[in-house]
Parts: structure tokens; C-alpha cells; sequence
């Protein structure tokens, strides 16, 4: 089942929206997905509980997938999917919403092991460009 969003106007008071500001930087999040973070931890019984299933589930994932492609079956049969930022991080997405879930190394999974586990980068990832060749503007 496709899961919709509503656009919704909160009021609140100025010192929480500037914490908000603050962690949202410090995390390298937009202040909307902390604040969805924070609503989904706060409204869930026991969000250490929650969040362990999913580690362990994404855990089994990539230690059985023998491959960037095999992984993301697996997370697309489980309702996820990868996407790789500009900053060179891999995220957890929902799917097929797309939306933002996680940063995987927040999950405790580093992109630079999984490139070595599967001996290649992300699929789609742009190779790095070299650094401008320094021209001199001196005049011979």
C-alpha cells in the first residue's frame, strides 16, 4: 500500500525550532526529517526495540547479498531501497515511496567497507573528477 503525505503547519515556540536548527545541521539532515524522526521515535513504545529489527534485518541483507544488485532486491522485497548522495553517503530510502528513512552509516554500515565487500562502487556512482590543472597567469 502506497503511503501518502500531507503537508501540515505547525506553530512552534522559537528556542525549539533554533534546537531543531542546530541538530539538523549536526546530523546533516533537513529540520523536516528531524522532526519526522523525532515524531516516529517519540510515538513508537519502545524505538530501541524498533530500530533493532531493522539493523538486524539489513544486517542479514548484506551479509547474504553477494552484490550491489542482490542487495537491493532484497531491500526492495523488504520495502527499502539505497540511494547515494552527492556527499558520497548511501541512505535508506522506503520503496517505492523513495522517501528518506536513514543514513546507513548512522545504521552502523560504512560505504567504504561495503565497496570492498562487493569489490565495486554504488551503481550510478560518478567517478571522482580530477582536480583543475593549475595554469599559471604569468605572462612569458
Amino acid at each position: 500500500m502506497k503511503q501518502l503525505d500531507r503537508l501540515v503547519t505547525l506553530r512552534l515556540p522559537l528556542d525549539l525550532l533554533q534546537q531543531i536548527e542546530q541538530q539538523s545541521r549536526a546530523a546533516a539532515r533537513s529540520p523536516s526529517e528531524m522532526i519526522r524522526k523525532a515524531l516516529e521515535t517519540g510515538l513508537c513504545a519502545d524505538s530501541a526495540s524498533a530500530a533493532r529489527p531493522l539493523h538486524a534485518a539489513l544486517g542479514e541483507m548484506i551479509a547474504e547479498a553477494g552484490g550491489w544488485l542482490t542487495l537491493q532486491m532484497r531491500l526492495r522485497r523488504a520495502g527499502y531501497v539505497l540511494r547515494l548522495h552527492e556527499d558520497d553517503r548511501l541512505a535508506l530510502h522506503d520503496w517505492p515511496g523513495d522517501h528518506f528513512v536513514d543514513w546507513l552509516d548512522v545504521l552502523g554500515f560504512d560505504y567504504a567497507a561495503l565497496r570492498l565487500r562487493y569489490r565495486a562502487p554504488f551503481p550510478g556512482a560518478l567517478p571522482r573528477k580530477p582536480p583543475p590543472c593549475f595554469k599559471s597567469k604569468r605572462v612569458a
